[in-house]
């Protein structure tokens, strides 16, 4: 019976929610700030998106926790990055990181992912061998509250 309860209490604990956000309001919106993330559910597989915002600017990055994102044509600093949409593939470059787990966006792509999650689509993300579906839900919410007044916390 003990098992059975400690089980229990060990899924409830878990996070349903993949996305998350904190946000910095400073009282001036040129330094104002936001971080918002995309947990993957797989850790070994999986890709994590951040969007940092930091006064007008956004940039958007998905990371991976465990081995590297494979180099594209050879090229150490550049990345194979596709999204899948409704029917719709698009690819492009994205620029590798040092060491090699971490990859920003181009800005057609950056632009690409958000107009697509403020539409409540998911994307299908292949980044090398990680491959991740960022869920539409809630990011409308977290997006616009980085942006309000009230976001703040």
């Amino acid at each position: 019976m003990r098992i059975v309860a400690l089980l229990l209490l060990l899924c409830s604990c878990a996070r349903n929610d993949s996305w998350s956000a904190s946000y910095i309001k400073s009282g001036h919106s040129e330094f104002d700030s936001s971080k918002i993330s995309y947990h993957s559910q797989d850790r070994a597989q999986g890709l994590d998106l951040e969007i940092l915002q930091v006064g007008g600017l956004t940039h958007a990055y998905f990371q991976v926790q465990s081995h590297t994102i494979a180099s594209y044509e050879g090229n150490p600093k550049k990345a194979l990055l596709t999204f899948v949409v409704g029917e719709d593939t698009y690819s492009d470059i994205a620029l590798r990181h040092e060491g090699g787990q971490r990859v920003s966006l181009s800005d057609k792509m950056q632009q690409l992912l958000l107009s697509s999650l403020q539409k409540n689509l998911s994307v299908t993300v292949r980044l090398g061998s990680f491959e991740t579906i960022i869920k539409a839900e809630k990011f409308t919410k977290y997006y616009t509250e980085g942006k309000s007044p009230q976001g703040a916390l």
